[in-house]
């Protein structure tokens, strides 16, 4: 039986054709803003995507810049203001490029600047008495940490930003130490270019602590639109970094993919008007098109479907609005049973759980969070992303069980080749001595009596044969020379020093043999009492002291070795270093020396922490620190 059809449209084909347009129309302008939408979107996750890279490298050049503040600071504490203090601040600027000035305070005033020249100006300007600098400054001093002020408008001309680390001297605030960073410097060194980037549009801005404003600071103020941005904070300052796209396709798009629904709308309005003529035509083109909306909706939900992780969106009343198949999984009620439903009626076990806590801060902080958890009956691991957006939260659930796995079968097997070095390393020691113990016992006697014998025959040989006796002399210093080289092989191998009079005597020893070798001046000062360690702990602590000096005596060219042995808070602690000329740390990791992966896996093997620090022409400091007692 056929559908009726409505008099009106077949009366009224003209009413009819008009309300097809107003649906036609509304629909394909729905779908343009759609795919307008989606376009912002895109375009929102590239812009997001390089803010944060801006953001990353503005966060590593401040703390790349914050080692200069600590290293004057450091000085100042320990050994108050430097009489030269134009050159150690040049020495400390040039170890890093992203700072244009270096400043001292006493109290609240300025008392040294490097370079001077430019920047006369600021001696004995008093920052806590000016309301721009006061505020800043006492959020360093609250802290206790440096605090980046500003941009502000230098006395001297420009604009900077200035940080400051509070410095305290015996527990009494002594003043600041300072660095300036020019903002052309300091955005240089975040890679923000404001003028030539062909992509984006960057604009950095501040709430002015005593007008509460928010001022912005790069001169881009006619193209940058706030409300297009997209912006996060920068702690260290706080600073906020704004960045848009310049592109402006997407808005073209929109307006060509709306004229051409316009059209579209208005030949289906010409269409519907001429089939209201044909009722027969009217229904059979209706059934089409519902059929096509039916395919169309089938087909977005048939592609949601087909994702392997579990996707599910809630509103702002926390209720299901939509679940994929794969996040059935964990609703066993079914879909038609769970949609419109609260979360936390549907699981209530999530209550009071970090999923409570992170998605009530994506809806309240409209930021996306990330988060890992095996909270789940079968301890599955999921990696879990919450969007936020106006309409409620989108939640994407995925699966990382076997990653996780594979992190733990990778600890365990690092573990195990520890114990099996560690196993090697003892194998190894105990060889060693006892190939020492027989070179030094068996072939020493053996040597010893050999002498005697040679001795024997000298005092036998008549007196007239010189020739004889000179070769017998010979004889006896080269058995004599042997010997020595025989102790001296023996030591090397295994010192018994080390295991007949303990840990503390073998390193003095050692000490005393460097310098022989060498001529290095060598100082060990031992601040322990009573101090003999188990053999391995003791093998162990030697081992690295003897790969200290063999360093040393390559590398260093050194004239001067201070080495400290003592015990804090249960702890062995041997620190060595010397005045020679330094070596790049990073790069020496890079080379994969295995002189120092050795020292370090020896002091891993006891829970241990080995530090090396050096720099170049300055001499290296190498800190050792291992429980006395160590952990199953």
């Amino acid at each position: 039986m056929k559908a009726a059809i409505p008099t009106f449209i077949i009366k009224r084909p003209q009413v009819f054709g008009f309300v097809i347009f107003i649906i036609v129309f509304v629909l394909t302008e729905y779908l343009t803003y759609q795919r307008y939408l989606i376009a912002k979107d895109n375009e929102q996750v590239e812009v997001l995507h390089e803010i944060n890279s801006v953001k990353d490298r503005l966060k590593t050049a401040l703390n790349y810049d914050l080692t200069a503040a600590k290293t004057l600071a450091f000085i100042v504490e320990n050994y108050g203001v430097p009489n030269d203090f134009d050159r150690v601040a040049k020495a400390i600027l040039s170890s890093n490029k992203n700072i244009d000035a270096i400043q001292l305070t006493e109290k609240g005033v300025i008392t040294h600047v490097y370079p001077m020249k430019g920047n006369e100006a600021v001696i004995g300007y008093d920052i806590s008495a000016d309301k721009n600098t006061k505020a800043e400054a006492w959020k360093a001093f609250i802290k206790k940490d440096i605090y980046f002020a500003g941009p502000l408008k230098l006395k001297q001309g420009g604009v900077a930003v200035i940080g400051r680390l509070p410095i305290f001297r015996d527990s009494v605030f002594f003043g600041f130490s300072a660095i300036i960073i020019k903002l052309p410097t300091l955005l240089k060194a975040a890679g923000i270019d404001t003028l030539d980037n062909t992509n984006f549009i960057y604009q950095l801005s501040k709430v002015n602590p005593s007008t509460q404003q928010e001022e912005f600071f790069l001169s881009n103020s006619a193209q940058f639109d706030k409300e297009q941005s997209v912006s996060i904070e920068v702690p260290d300052g706080a600073w906020k970094l704004y960045a848009m796209s310049k592109n402006k396709n997407r808005f073209y798009d929109t307006i060509i993919f709306s004229v051409l629904g316009f059209g579209l709308s208005l030949m289906f309005a010409l269409f519907a008007w001429y089939l209201a003529k044909q009722p027969e035509k009217l229904n059979k083109l209706v059934e089409e098109k519902t059929a096509q909306l039916i395919t169309i909706q089938n087909s977005t939900n048939t592609t949601l479907n087909r994702i392997n992780d579990g996707m599910i969106s809630l509103d702002n009343e926390w209720r299901y609005t939509f679940l994929n198949d794969a996040a059935l999984a964990t609703h066993p009620k079914g879909r038609e049973e769970t949609l419109g439903k609260v979360i936390w009626d549907v699981h209530p076990e999530l209550k009071g759980t970090i999923f409570w806590d992170k998605y009530h801060e994506a809806m309240q902080t409209k930021k996306v969070i990330e988060l890992e958890s095996n909270y789940d009956p079968m301890g599955i691991w999921f990696l879990v992303k919450v969007y936020p957006s106006q309409d409620g939260l989108t939640i994407i659930y995925t699966d990382i069980s076997l990653r996780k796995k594979a992190e733990e079968e990778n600890i365990i097997t690092t573990e195990k080749l520890r114990q099996l070095t560690s196993r090697l390393q003892n194998i190894r020691e105990e060889e060693r001595t006892r190939i020492a113990r027989e070179i030094h016992d068996e072939l020493g006697q053996q040597l010893t009596g050999l002498k005697m014998d040679t001795s024997w025959i000298e005092k036998k040989v008549v007196e007239k044969d010189q020739s004889l006796q000179k070769r017998i002399s010979d004889m006896i210093s080269l058995i004599d020379d042997t010997i020595i080289t025989v102790r001296r092989i023996a030591s090397e191998l295994r010192p018994s020093i080390l295991d007949d009079l303990g840990l503390i005597t073998a390193l003095e020893w050692q000490t005393q043999e460097f310098e022989k070798r060498t001529t290095i001046k060598s100082i060990f000062k031992n601040n322990t009492s009573d101090f003999n360690p188990e053999r391995e702990l003791s093998t162990t602590i030697f081992r690295v002291y003897q790969e200290a000096l063999t360093n040393i005596m390559r590398h260093a060219h050194a004239s001067l070795v201070e080495t400290t042995i003592e015990i804090i808070d249960n702890y062995i602690s041997l620190i060595i270093k010397d005045n020679g000329r330094g070596f790049d740390v990073n790069e020496g990791k890079n080379k994969n020396s295995l002189g120092l992966i050795g020292m370090n896996e020896r002091v891993l093997l006891f829970d241990g922490i080995l530090i090396i620090e050096s720099q170049k022409f300055k001499g290296t400091t190498i800190s050792l620190k291992i429980p006395l007692f160590k952990k199953e």
